[in-house]
Order: structure tokens, then sequence, then C-alpha cells
């Protein structure tokens, strides 16, 4: 975490299998722990650039890439410029460009709160492990054992919930919506941060929350850190989870399809040929190597039941056959 004493000096990180220098007179980084492991790949750079931004940008004959909306509104946008490289905005937020190697980040944010911060790492890294060559998975991670388990299901199926009540039996975070995996299909943290619905934080009670402790509020989220947040480590399993009507059930696929793994992968902007390739061929490698299970979850079952199955499952199937 950079700390405000800190100030005024290069801070080294590590976060989605990316090694990263922030310049943290520029990019605040309050509440997020990420792990720093020594690495030989050269780091990416991350400042506060405005002027730079536009510069870069301003030459530019770019195609969209992605947006996200909500009804008439424009929530997120993503724009390409093979030449150039990429730029993420988020309207009353900020921007943020990336160069075409994921070696550069220049970022120009409306607003220096937690708003921006969760652009930065939620949208802003994620991107940049995948242009060097990371795969991202829209899931939870955690790390029992010497394994990471990913939890990948969309947006609202509970996996902050399910991640939550496991680090509280025991795991380590690894993130808590995204989780990259390399070519050695090695599960790297991203956000080393929970963000919790005020629904299920009223369900864990209003005391300590084992193995977590409070950060503050994002939006309508409250925001936990691990007291010990997870090392990167091989993939020992990977979990769909979908709601259904019928029984809750744990259930192997002995085959599973490298499509349904291409599914749960996480960014939707970076179309090189060369990404697409190496996108299908990881998941490939993933789904021959990696035990797969599908996670049935009946509308009565709860984040701490199934935490309790998840856990008792995972302990018994074992490693995976990386």
């Amino acid at each position: 975490m950079i700390r405000p004493e800190e100030r005024g000096r290069t801070v080294h990180a590590d976060a989605f299998g990316v090694a990263l220098t922030f310049h943290d007179d520029d990019v605040e980084l309050a509440g997020l722990s990420l792990p720093s492991p020594a690495r030989d790949a050269a780091p990416t750079s991350v400042r506060h650039d405005p002027l730079g931004l536009r510069k870069r940008w301003s030459s530019t004959r770019p195609t969209r890439a992605r947006e996200v909306r909500e009804g008439e509104d424009l929530l997120l946008s993503v724009d390409h410029d093979p030449a150039c490289g990429y730029l993420i905005c988020a309207p009353g937020v900020g921007k943020a460009f990336i160069s075409p190697d994921g070696l550069e980040v220049l970022c120009a944010p409306e607003m220096h709160n937690e708003i921006w911060q969760a652009l930065l790492v939620g949208q802003v890294l994620p991107s940049v492990a995948t242009i060097r060559g990371l795969e991202v998975f829209h899931a939870a991670g955690v790390v029992i054992g010497e394994r990471s388990y990913v939890l990948c299901a969309a947006s609202g199926v509970g996996k902050t919930s399910l991640a939550a009540h496991l680090v509280m039996h025991g795991a380590e975070l690894l993130s808590d919506d995204a989780v990259a995996v390399d070519d050695g299909l090695i599960g790297h943290p991203g956000a080393t941060v929970l963000h919790v619905r005020e629904l299920e934080l009223r369900r864990l009670g209003g005391g300590p929350l084992p193995g977590l402790r409070r950060l503050g509020m994002v939006t309508d989220r409250a925001t936990f850190a691990p007291d010990r947040p997870a090392a990167a480590r091989p993939l020992g399993g990977v979990y769909l989870l979908e709601r259904t009507t019928g029984a809750p059930e744990i259930e192997s696929v002995p085959d599973p399809s490298p499509f349904a793994l291409l599914g749960a992968t996480f960014n939707l902007s970076v179309r090189t040929s060369a990404r697409l390739v190496h996108q299908l061929d990881l998941c490939a490698r993933m789904a021959a190597l990696v035990p797969t299970f599908r996670v049935h979850i009946a509308p009565d079952c709860s984040a701490a039941d199934l935490a309790s199955a998840l856990s008792a499952h995972i302990h018994e199937h074992g490693a995976a056959r990386v």
C-alpha cells in the first residue's frame, strides 16, 4: 500500500502478473495492497501526465474497441490506434493512455478518489496485463495450500461474497473480480481488496470478520483488505459458478470446452490477431491441464454454505495436473 509518508518516492509493485513502477506523487493507490516480487521483465511505468496523454493521442485515428452504456449514458469507452496504443475513458472520472507494448500508462484523472482508483485497477491494469501477454479472467481468486483457484462467473452471481467467506475459512485472497493467468498456468493476484455489497455485509453481521480488515466505502460497497494477501501460485482448479433453480451441486467437467473458459475472459478491447491466438491457446491448455468444475448455486444457498462446500471440495480433489 502506498502511504502518505512515502510521497516523493518511486514505488515498485506487481499486479495481474506485471511489474509496475508507480510515480506516487501522481498516482495514489490508497487502500490497495499489491505484492512486489522481483521480476526480470521490464516494468510498466504508470504516471499522472494529462498533457503527455493529450499530445500522444492528438494525432491518432482510432477505432472504437468497446463501449459500456447505461441507457443513453456512456460509462466507459476504449479506443485503439495500432500505431499509438489505447485510450480508456470514463466520463467524469478520467482517462488513461496505454502504449502499444503496455510499457507505459499515462493518467489524466478528473477526480482523485476511490472511483478513479477503481478505474485504474479494474480496467487499466488488466488491459496492461493483456497487452503484455497474460490472460485475465472475470473471476474471484483464492489460494488454498500451494495452489490458486479461480471462481468464474458473470457479475452479480456472488464471486465476491464467496471469496470473502473463503478468506474467513482460511484461504488467501488472490482477487475479488479479475485474475491474471500466465503461459505457465500460474494465477497472479490482481486487486487484493474485497468490495462487499451492503446486503451481503448485513448477512456477515456487524462484528469483525476473521482474516479481513475494513478500509471504508467505495460507492455502495464496503471495502476490506485481507490480513494475508496471496502470492502467485499454480492453478489448482477452475470453478464455473452459475445460478440454478435445482439442488446445489459441484460437478466435475471431465472434458471442458476451451470456449467455456474463453467466455470467462475479462478483456474485450484488445483484439489483435496475436492476442486472439494466444487467448485461445491458453484456454485450450487450461482446459486440458486444470481440473474444471461447474458449481450450481440454488436460490436459497448462502455464500457461507457455498464456501464451506467449496472449501471441502478443494481439499478433497487436490491439485491440478499442471
